[in-house]
């Protein structure tokens, strides 16, 4: 969502021992997104959770991802500055304050427009300064009054204007805010991450090295593979299963495995393709039963013994290893130790390729 001023990035693989919070989000709209006007005065949601917008130069609806806009009838009338817009008790149908102190009925299905006799007070709408306030450092929101405060900054480049509008709580608790020269949506909701310390509940081992690459399986089983050579197997449901061995066994005790492993791929056959640094290439057949077996494959078997990047191409057939180095290497991944250096089929030919020249 590039709309989003920032992101709040982290590493998600699996729910262990972890504590769910609600974490503030929000979106920022402008007329670069559909918007008739950056300004707005006014806010309000239908029956059909249709978000509406009124501003200086007219009306917009929000379905969600697009703004459509209503800014003139449909004989061409201007609606121009809209004051207030509130929904009539059918449920689509808006009232909108607008041309000063008139008041009118809008159908949007029909796009008209049709005057109410006399004057309707249509009340004040404004979340509680509790919930939503201002000040010169910028917008303040939080969830509920007891709640974290969250603080979302003023450009720099625009001044500090309190706001002057008709702020909004929709029927899902998201607020709308018409702050810093845009239109704000902001939501609470449970974080889309988290944030693991330690590997799982047995040995409570903690991570204590960078996560070099991940692999879910394809019965679901979860591989993660990190900097101080631990190669750690989760099931399906986040548990933890244990420690990949030297030998290509589990287990539930703190072991390293051979190398620090930079990427992992599964065969077809489901063996597994481990690429490592300095120690080749491990492939591991078997995996989680008492049969494993684990082989090593290194030079002169392939161009270099570091690896850093795997590839298994569409068909299956062959593994393409990236080094460090002595460029790329191809194997067949029905027989691994055949290093390929004659033509593939078609027109496709491969070699070493060992400088950006030969690339």
């Amino acid at each position: 969502m590039r709309r989003y001023i920032f992101a709040i990035l982290a590493l998600s693989f699996i729910a262990i021992f972890s504590k769910a919070t609600d974490i503030m989000r929000f979106r920022r709209y402008t007329i670069a997104d559909g918007m008739p006007q950056n300004s707005v005065t006014t806010i309000t949601q239908d029956r059909k959770v249709y978000i509406w917008i009124g501003s200086r130069s007219g009306l917009c609806r929000f379905d969600g991802l697009t703004f459509k806009q209503f800014s003139e009838t449909s004989d061409g009338q201007n609606i121009g500055w809209v004051h207030k817009i509130r929904i009539a008790d059918d449920g689509e149908t808006l009232i909108l304050k607008i041309h000063g102190d008139k008041y009118y009925y809008f159908y949007p299905s029909s796009r008209t427009l049709k005057p109410v006799n006399g004057k309707i007070d249509l009340g004040v709408q404004e979340p509680p300064h509790t919930i939503l306030d201002f000040d010169e450092k910028g917008m303040i929101v939080r969830k509920s009054p007891d709640s974290e405060t969250y603080r979302i900054p003023v450009s720099s480049s625009i001044p500090y204007v309190a706001a002057r509008c008709e702020n909004f709580i929709d029927a899902q608790g998201n607020i709308w805010a018409s702050f810093d020269n845009a239109l704000y949506e902001v939501c609470f909701s449970s974080a889309p991450y988290s944030f693991h310390s330690y590997i799982g509940d047995y040995e409570r081992h903690y991570f204590d090295s960078e996560v070099r690459c991940l692999k879910r399986l394809n019965d679901g089983k979860l591989i993660v593979a990190t900097k101080n050579r631990l190669v750690i197997c989760y099931s399906e449901k986040g548990e933890f299963l244990g420690y990949l061995t030297p030998d290509g066994k589990i287990s539930e005790r703190y072991t390293q495995f051979i190398e620090s492993v930079y990427s992992i791929q599964q065969m077809p056959d489901s063996t597994l393709c481990l690429a490592m640094r300095v120690a080749g290439v491990a492939l591991i057949k078997n995996l989680f039963k008492s049969n494993a077996d684990i082989s090593l494959i290194k030079t002169p078997h392939i161009a270099s013994d570091c690896i850093y990047s795997t590839f298994l191409n569409g068909n299956n057939k062959y593994i393409w290893l990236g080094t460090w180095g002595k460029g790329v290497s191809v194997i067949d991944a029905g027989n691994p130790l055949r290093r390929i250096k004659s033509p593939l089929p078609g027109n496709l030919h491969v070699r070493d390729i060992t400088s950006s020249s030969d690339t």
